[in-house]
């Protein structure tokens, strides 16, 4: 799939494309030519000179299984600053957990829309530019995008979870969050509990 990605910048709009590809991959290439952007990373407390920041020790505590001064620090994140999207990313991530609860799972999705809400703010009106994941940057707003996405769709909100999946893809064609292989199950409105069961998704 991807080696049409290879041609991006060279394609003609009015060229035909082969039918067998997916939707969401022709639509990247008929967008043609799009700038590529990186957004500013705000992390409160973050020293540039040193290689651990509050979010890196966030997630080294919820590895330790200390989830109190885990969650301790990334509300303390945003207390500071609010739009620190990768605080909001990783409470919703804790939040959701295994998906197993729709509860924990509706309130996941009001951590990961508010990063989501963040990110957008920050972009221009009517953005239609490429956010990559290979530029680090990038990838706070991107993975509160996908983690929106994964709440959608184990919620039964299959016409919103598609439009997030959607949305990366086209702001990073790359993919490097796997959203092309969530997108199929959705558009069938697969059970997300039953197709992670099914196929061991380490979501």
């Amino acid at each position: 799939m991807f080696y049409y990605f290879a041609e991006l910048w060279e394609i003609d709009p009015d060229r035909e494309l082969p039918s067998s590809l997916p939707e969401w991959v022709i639509a990247v290439l008929k967008a043609g030519p799009r700038e590529v952007f990186e957004m500013e990373q705000i992390i409160p407390g973050a020293n540039p000179e040193e290689m651990e920041d509050p979010i890196s020790l966030a997630v080294e505590y919820a590895h330790q299984g200390n989830i109190d001064k885990t969650w301790e620090i990334l509300q303390g994140c945003l207390t500071k600053d609010l739009r620190c999207i990768d605080a909001f990313v990783h409470l919703g991530t804790y939040t959701f957990g295994d998906g197993r609860s729709a509860w924990h799972a509706k309130r996941a999705m009001q951590r990961y829309l508010a990063g989501v809400k963040v990110g957008e703010q920050a972009l221009p009106p009517g953005f239609n530019g490429l956010l990559p994941w290979s530029w680090i940057n990038n990838r706070p707003f991107l993975r509160a995008l996908h983690g929106l996405g994964l709440c959608q769709w184990r919620l039964g909100q299959f016409d919103a979870a598609r439009n997030t999946f959607w949305r990366i893809l086209m702001l990073d064609p790359m993919d490097a969050l796997g959203c092309r292989f969530i997108l199929p199950n959705v558009e069938k409105g697969r059970d997300y509990l039953a197709t992670v069961a099914d196929e061991n998704w380490p979501c």
